[in-house]
């Protein structure tokens, strides 16, 4: 999603799929909002992974102290 103003002119498509070629073909307008998305979604993947984080570390606090 981060990467659709780049892929999207290049392809005229963003191909999303497997091998049975099943596809999304987004308008050119919808493009900035998807690359908006995919920022968003990259922060809040960063927070969580933060927290997991933190989650692991008192655990691991938890179970190896007196």
């Amino acid at each position: 999603a981060l990467t659709s103003p780049i892929t999207w002119p290049i392809s005229d498509t963003l191909f999303m799929g497997d091998k049975d070629g099943w596809h999304v073909d987004f308008p050119g307008w919808s493009i900035p909002l998807l690359s908006l998305g995919g920022l968003v979604a990259l922060l809040i993947s960063l927070h969580v992974i933060n927290l997991l984080g933190w989650l692991h570390r008192r655990l691991a606090e938890s179970v190896l102290t007196r």
